[in-house]
């Protein structure tokens, strides 16, 4: 697992994705899927607005690009995962289920 800290308000995000996408300049830049501890869902954060990216050990780990947890419901239950996104409270409860304890 990642975790790392948002430089507006200095809280920890858990990151689940990374991603790269071409900008306007022709330039590739990352992109993470990622949630915060007072919301339920996952929201985009850019490299320019987290920092302090940190390694965190706990029962899974973190594949290239995608944790396997997250990586399950994309490939198994695409209604799940898509629920997990957007931050549908009951498909939200299953992942952090599946994920455990998160520190």
């Amino acid at each position: 697992m990642i975790r790392a800290k948002l430089k507006t308000n200095n809280t920890f995000v858990y990151i689940y994705y990374i991603y790269k996408q071409k900008n306007s300049e022709g330039r590739y830049v990352l992109h993470y899927l990622s949630s915060a501890h007072n919301r339920t869902g996952l929201s985009v954060y850019f490299e320019d607005e987290i920092y302090n990216i940190e390694s965190i050990n706990d029962q899974n780990v973190l594949g290239e690009y995608i944790h396997p947890v997250l990586e399950y419901f994309l490939n198994n239950h695409w209604e799940v995962y898509e629920g997990i996104i957007e931050g549908n409270l009951e498909y939200w409860l299953m992942f952090e289920e599946k994920l455990g304890f998160r520190p």
